[in-house]
């Protein structure tokens, strides 16, 4: 990585930070910046408020980066130099780049996650502003890198650093190795934080593990009583029998009162009813054809009454109607023809052990007037 400005060059003045960084700080800048632009993926896709599990995140920051495997450890240092304020100016984000964190959420599961304190700071667009991240980084790495030199120069008991610092050029020359990885590991390590539903879940594990165990502290042959309350009586077995009991007799007295539902014979009748108007097509058809039958024994002159066995009759309902009908409910619609709906048309003969029906073709009445008198018996 290039020198950033060319300011650093000026030692003698603190303010000033030192932006010629030895290799290891620059390949950190580099994962800082595939950090970023895994996230910003991330967030617009799924917002900034949605948390990303590292287990997600870690594949796209190495191929990104191209040099090893990430660890935990590694996001942390980052967010632990991102969350870092120190004394300088402010960039254009300022110094609450603390918004991002990390979050245990249980199982081994840990989360990048933006909270709700100044993430206005470091968003745009829907998510988060790459170039002011990495400027803020930039800036955080180079002062706390600069300031690490100024107290190994500064330190009389650290000999053996100066005479190693020596080499270090106008231009930044060599840094012995020793040096930077211990400036490495002296780095800010973000916290991993509990997430508030890991919290939750903790807390209500240890009333629940708390209560488990005041009943197991309890004395063997001890029986847990319960707290009576010396005003409620008791209610025993007698006292719920008699309330059943009561209440059997309020249904039965409730079940007297009622008006009483149609009998089984006039639910039978009202069913027949319904079925003449399906019988009447039929009747008149045998007719015809018994008449027209003995129409061909007997010469043209033909009779206007027509007799036919009741038996017959009502085998040929039971084969021609189209909902079946059993035996009594047919004999029961012609009776109620014969007796009630048309007996000037209808009539039952007995002759012997034989009921005829005996049909007068002249008197029959329309099929309104039928259906008028069915409705009103109904």
């Amino acid at each position: 990585m290039s020198t950033v400005s060319e300011a650093s060059k000026s030692r003698n003045q603190d303010h000033v930070i030192d932006t010629a960084l030895p290799d290891a700080l620059r390949d950190l800048l580099r994962l800082n910046a595939s950090f970023l632009t895994a996230l910003s993926l991330h967030f617009a896709h799924n917002g900034v408020f949605t948390p990303v599990e590292l287990g997600q995140l870690t594949p796209t920051i190495q191929i990104s980066w191209g040099k090893r495997r990430v660890e935990i450890d590694d996001l942390r240092q980052i967010l632990g130099v991102l969350q870092l304020e120190t004394p300088e100016p402010p960039t254009a984000i300022g110094t609450r780049a603390a918004a991002l964190a990390l979050s245990n959420y249980g199982h081994g599961k840990v989360c990048v996650e933006a909270r709700d304190d100044g993430i206005e700071d470091f968003c745009s667009g829907g998510t988060i502003n790459e170039v002011a991240l990495n400027d803020l980084f930039l800036r955080n790495i180079s002062y706390l890198w600069h300031d690490f030199r100024r107290s190994c120069r500064s330190a009389s008991q650290h000999e053996r650093r100066q005479s190693e610092l020596a080499a270090d050029t106008e231009e930044f020359g060599f840094i012995h190795t020793a040096i930077v990885g211990e400036f490495m590991t002296a780095l800010p390590m973000a916290p991993v934080t509990d997430a508030l539903s890991l919290q939750h879940l903790e807390n209500s594990r240890s009333s629940v593990q708390k209560r488990r165990q005041e009943f197991q502290t309890v004395p063997k042959g001890k029986k847990l009583m319960l707290e009576v309350n010396p005003d409620r009586p008791a209610k025993g077995s007698a006292d719920r029998k008699r309330n059943l009991l009561a209440r059997i007799r309020a249904k039965e007295v409730l079940a007297a009162k009622a008006p009483a539902g149609p009998t089984q014979s006039e639910l039978q009748r009202k069913s027949s009813l319904e079925k003449i108007m399906a019988i009447v097509p039929l009747v008149t058809h045998l007719s015809n054809a018994t008449e027209n039958q003995a129409r061909q024994s007997t010469g043209p002159k033909g009779s206007q009454r027509t007799s036919i066995p009741l038996p017959n009759l009502l085998q040929h309902l039971q084969g021609s109607l189209r909902n079946p009908i059993s035996r009594e409910e047919g004999e029961l619609c012609i009776r109620l023809l014969a007796q009630e709906v048309a007996p000037e048309w209808i009539e039952l003969v007995t002759m012997g052990t034989v009921i005829v029906v005996v049909v007068k073709k002249r008197n029959r009445p329309t099929d309104s007037v039928i259906n008028e008198r069915v409705r009103q018996r109904i």
